[in-house]
């Protein structure tokens, strides 16, 4: 097991190299790992770090049954549907689809009836799927894909959404992540480069996404990669070049393939994105209610500026940034922490006209958005149940 133990936000200290995919050219959804099971919640010991348990428990208070997709009962009520949250979200949406058919066969009805619940990257993964099934990306983009007719989609719930994308994960896959402060587990700005999903999380909710340090604009396409080697980010910043020289790390290939893969992958997050603005033909949204943070402190912009020779990229939160009294307030606006608020509501035409309620804001942050009793109680309305008596939607 190499994730989903408590101990994995500390060691090794492998840079996460053992979670990176193989870098190729077109890379394709396999590898040596296999997601098995949803995680609930990490253990440290006596304690406890809730991640979707408390979500779970709800239901079953709801007097509902958990299902696994794995063997699908008959009389299952709720299924968690586990992931490899490192691949293509096109190709995780497929896979979602052959799950819900294999439900649906189960059954032996015509159409599935069901409630999606979406929290984070599984919202793009919703979405794809609501609208296009498990038709290919270029059949969605070239209209030649319609939404699933084996679904009856009833409600859609998104939770802590980026559908427009985040800002946040540039920062990411430039810089890596520690999932604990100080004393956490690494994860390297390469391992992260090789996660195919992050790079579809990446903004087009807009184009001016940066300014210099004198606060003018700074015309930058995110999905061409010449702009990637051209400032120096993740595995183009001169220190993770040499890193990478310096060791023999076949997953990443050569200069030249990681080249190729980040043309290829940058093509299809826009492509993805672009699909999940449009409506397909025909589409009928089913309700949408979103439960949203539009109050912490959320990058919008980011500050690119010369230290000598090189360029250097600063973000909200950044202490360069924070110096810079005259740029802290434009690189920042009001979110989750992850995605602005104008990233959370960047929906289609069609799927804007469904949302028959106000979004839900809550004061957490985008990565425990998805509980608290404030949040769990929401969600339990939204389902069609009052928190005195069960409903049987």
């Amino acid at each position: 097991m190499v994730w989903s133990r408590g101990e994995d936000l500390l060691a090794p200290h492998d840079d996460g190299y053992r979670l990176a995919r193989p870098i190729s050219a077109c890379p394709q959804p396999t590898g040596d790992l296999e997601a098995t099971e949803v995680i609930d919640y990490l253990r440290f010991g006596p304690f406890r770090k809730r991640v979707l348990g408390p979500i779970a428990e709800l239901l079953v208070r709801l007097r509902l049954r958990r299902g696994e997709f794995g063997n699908p009962p008959i009389d299952g009520d709720f299924f968690l549907f586990a992931y490899d949250w490192r691949q293509d979200n096109v190709h995780t949406a497929k896979c979602l689809h052959r799950a819900l058919q294999a439900l649906r066969l189960a059954r032996g009805c015509d159409r599935l009836r069901v409630v999606l619940i979406g929290q984070s990257n599984g919202v793009h993964i919703c979405r794809y799927l609501l609208k296009y099934g498990d038709a290919d990306l270029d059949m969605a983009i070239a209209g030649r894909a319609r939404q699933p007719s084996d679904l009856d989609v009833v409600r859609m719930i998104l939770i802590g959404s980026a559908t427009g994308g985040s800002l946040r994960t540039l920062r990411e896959l430039h810089r890596g992540r520690r999932y604990l402060p100080w004393i956490g587990r690494r994860i390297a700005p390469e391992t992260m480069f090789s996660f195919v999903a992050l790079l579809q999380d990446l903004p087009a909710y807009r184009e001016d996404f940066f300014i210099d340090d004198a606060a003018r604009p700074v015309e930058v396409d995110l999905f061409d990669a010449d702009a990637w080697e051209r400032y120096g980010w993740s595995v183009f910043a001169p220190g993770v070049r040499a890193r990478l020289d310096r060791r023999v790390a076949e997953k990443f290939g050569t200069a030249r393939e990681r080249r190729v893969y980040l043309d290829w992958a940058l093509t299809r997050a826009r492509n993805l994105h672009y699909a999940l603005r449009m409506d397909p033909e025909g589409f009928r949204a089913p309700v949408y209610h979103l439960i949203q943070n539009a109050y912490l402190p959320t990058p919008d912009r980011a500050v690119l500026y010369r230290d000598g020779n090189s360029w250097e990229i600063g973000f909200t939160g950044d202490r360069t940034v924070r110096r810079m009294v005259h740029l802290d307030a434009l690189v920042t606006t009001g979110g989750d922490g992850h995605a602005s608020r104008e990233s959370q509501l960047f929906l289609s035409p069609a799927e804007r006209a469904a949302l028959i309620t106000a979004p839900f804001y809550t004061d957490r942050p985008h990565f425990r958005l998805a509980f608290g009793s404030t949040v769990l109680g929401t969600l339990m309305r939204y389902l069609g149940w009052d928190a005195a008596e069960p409903g049987n939607e």
